[in-house]
């Protein structure tokens, strides 16, 4: 389907619709400037919350756009949303970013790390592309001994890479060259060299890009995935189409997610023709997965008989992914009105847990706190337990531990009652 058909459903009624519809237009880093203010309407008609600005971080903003999130900012009040926000504010363009961060602090809702990023990404703008590529290296053998992502600074390498990108230092050939290089193999410094491959969009890196889908590692798999997809070019579906039925089930189970990401007819062609052929269920449910993510009408009959014959509804409920094609799509399945049913129960049983889980937070707070409390109280009312008092003839410090055993003060327990 074509994105400019897609933006409208941005303000469709069914949350589900526009949440799935952001996710389009994320995951395929566009470049729209429509889509902020879509968002900002969204807000305005059916609430912050109900809002899918967690996906928006890198939606482009234009001066208009800015000063919406601003004024969004300034009157909300869901800490997901006024978190959101901030991170869409943080990416606004370095030019302006002075402006707006100067206007979202009289909100009193910028956060902190949102102005210590901007002011990053200021100083990291002002530096020549061979300084930030050095410091990209310094940080990548610096990292050497990290083990996972959460170790290392990941908004610093978003900031350094964005800023890198607009350089041509390292140039397009040394940068596939090193992505090819295997004594780079999941080391930080082939992630961070994906990263700039993506903000470059840089076709050339393609193959070796698609080369890293056979290396077991989740989050340098993750990062050439979204490098890809930001690239866009279809020749990585038809590449990973052409090696998929020799790979092993871990190589088909990820790339087979990669399609839904790379929106393009290639794709689409590469999942249909490789469905018959796939007999595990997890990866044909992942291959489903990304015809609905592609708003494949020729892959609705598909994924429709998928559901028949059965499919590994622990990864997604493809019933769900339906109905909004459904929508999106104007087909009218005579299962949408079963489906939304079941839809309609599963949100009342996720509601019903988060409430659950909700009340018993608090009850576990509130035991946490009442035996202190308990401990006081029956110290000051059991007829055993010698009670303090003018009569004692051992003196006890304000300071000193309070004889009722509660641990705390004298000052500030059985002593809050006397005069110093």
């Amino acid at each position: 389907m074509d994105a400019k058909q897609l933006k409208p459903f941005l303000l469709h009624p069914d949350k589900e619709v526009r949440f799935f519809v952001a996710e389009y237009f994320a995951e395929s880093w566009s470049q729209d400037k429509d889509l902020v203010p879509l968002l900002l309407e969204g807000a305005a008609k059916y609430g912050d919350a109900a809002t899918p600005f967690y996906r928006a971080s890198h939606f482009p903003l234009t001066h208009a756009a800015c000063q919406g999130v601003v004024d969004c900012l300034a009157r909300a009040t869901d800490r997901g949303t006024i978190f959101h926000l901030n991170t869409i504010l943080a990416h606004a363009p370095v030019k302006w970013l002075g402006k707006y961060i100067e206007a979202a602090t009289a909100t009193a809702r910028l956060q902190m790390e949102t102005q210590q990023r901007a002011a990053r990404r200021q100083q990291l703008a002002e530096k020549p592309g061979d300084e930030l590529w050095a410091e990209l290296k310094d940080f990548a053998a610096a990292s050497q001994d990290k083990q996972s992502v959460s170790d290392i600074d990941y908004r610093y390498v978003e900031d350094l890479v964005e800023a890198l990108g607009r350089h041509d230092v390292p140039s397009g050939d040394e940068i596939c060259e090193l992505l090819a290089f295997p004594e780079l193999e999941d080391g930080w410094l082939d992630i961070l060299l994906v990263e700039l491959a993506g903000a470059r969009q840089l076709a050339a890196a393609v193959p070796p890009l698609v080369e890293k889908f056979l290396i077991d590692a989740d989050y340098l798999l993750d990062r050439t995935s979204v490098a890809l997809a930001r690239i866009g070019d279809p020749a990585a579906a038809r590449l990973i189409r052409e090696a998929f039925p020799a790979q092993d089930w871990s190589y088909r189970l990820y790339t087979s997610g990669f399609f839904g990401r790379l929106k393009c007819l290639d794709s689409e062609d590469a999942v249909l023709a490789l469905l018959p052929g796939e007999q595990d269920a997890t990866v044909r449910t992942n291959l489903c997965f990304s015809l609905c993510k592609l708003f494949s009408r020729r892959g609705v009959d598909v994924v429709i008989r998928e559901i028949e014959e059965g499919y590994d509804e622990s990864l997604v409920c493809l019933e769900e992914q339906l109905l909004v094609l459904n929508e999106v799509l104007g087909l009218a399945l005579p299962q949408a009105d079963a489906w939304r049913r079941q839809r309609a129960e599963a949100e009342r049983l996720r509601e019903g847990r988060a409430a659950e889980l909700k009340r018993l937070g608090e009850a576990i707070k509130a035991a946490r706190e009442r035996p202190k409390r308990r401990r006081v109280s029956e110290a000051r009312t059991d007829p055993d337990v010698v009670q303090p008092g003018p009569a004692r003839s051992q003196h006890v410090g304000r300071n000193d531990p309070c004889p009722c055993g509660s641990g705390r003060k004298y000052k500030k327990c059985c002593g809050s009652t006397k005069r110093p």
